[in-house]
């Protein structure tokens, strides 16, 4: 499933990104970029600490200890290539913390004088509780670009509803979504495409799409390198299976896309709207034969 962009309106949104302070030694760092799964760490799920490698042999030896508000990760690339990069994964598993300030360090190749050095050092929060609370994810039309938008944010539903841009009407479609960590849900990533890429935005709950995209704006050699990260988390919803069925307390989310150059998706929930958007030209996107891209609170 290839990640596909829609073309809407430009809105920024203001989210922390994971900063990082590396030393390293030798010319070039392994390491591409280091993150936390999920980016809002609650104290009632599994804390992951991701980190991507662009050269060198596979990850053959890491672990990780917790002394304190100290995670300390140290991974060792000295396993057996077996494909050509450019990037492959190590994925440590902290497992639950209690809710606390953590500063987290990273250490690749600490020992090995033949490899470079990266170390990493950066804080997180666990929180105590979960955000429960419901909002409703609404859709907007634009009738000039024939484009659909969806979004979450409070702030931006009003700037639309009050015309201080043009040409976007509400369509009365809307499905509810987490605004915050629950356990069972995964965040949904938010991208823009600048105009002279597509000028869109692109939301996704595939890790699998969301994580090459962050990736891919820090290669300035990447044909993504103009993509801009609006939030790795805009709001929260549930996986579905690969069969695209969705656990009990959730209902699917159609994702379709428009196939134009002026790439568009479209999310719903209604499988009428699904099936008049095919009859449109949109193709189905998503997990199982209906194309469930995300699970919603019903």
């Amino acid at each position: 499933m290839m990640p596909i962009f829609f073309r809407a309106l430009l809105i920024a949104i203001s989210a922390p990104v994971l900063a990082l302070h590396s030393v390293r030694a030798g010319a070039e760092s392994t390491v591409d970029y280091v993150r936390i799964f999920p980016p809002i760490v609650t104290s009632q799920e599994d804390m992951q600490v991701i980190v991507s490698l662009n050269h060198g042999p596979f990850v053959g030896t890491k672990g990780h200890t917790v002394v304190g508000s100290v995670i300390t990760i140290n991974i060792i690339q000295n396993g057996l290539r077996t494909e050509y990069p450019p990037h492959f994964y190590a994925t440590e598993d902290i497992g639950k913390l209690a809710a606390g300030s953590y500063t987290v360090r990273v250490n690749v190749d600490p020992d090995d004088p033949d490899l470079d050095m990266y170390m990493a050092e950066f804080p997180v929060t666990v929180l105590a509780q979960p955000d429960p609370s419901a909002v409703a994810a609404v859709e907007f039309y634009n009738s000039s670009l024939d484009h659909y938008f969806m979004t979450a944010s409070a702030a931006e539903i009003a700037i639309l509803d009050s015309m201080q841009i043009p040409g976007w009407r509400r369509t009365n479609q809307q499905f509810h979504v987490n605004a915050g960590p629950v356990v069972g849900t995964v965040p949904v990533c938010r991208y823009y495409i600048p105009p002279a890429l597509g000028d869109s935005h692109f939301f996704s709950a595939f890790l699998s799409e969301c994580t090459p995209l962050y990736n891919s704006v820090r290669y300035l050699g990447s044909p993504f390198h103009s993509y801009v990260e609006e939030t790795l988390s805009a709001f929260y919803v549930a996986l579905p299976d690969s069969s695209g069925d969705c656990a009990a307390g959730r209902i699917p989310v159609y994702r379709l896309w428009n196939q134009r150059q002026d790439s568009n998706h479209r999310y719903t929930t209604s499988s009428q709207i699904r099936s008049d958007m095919i009859a449109k030209g949109y193709v189905s996107e998503g997990y199982g034969p209906a194309g469930v891209g995300m699970c919603a609170l019903p």
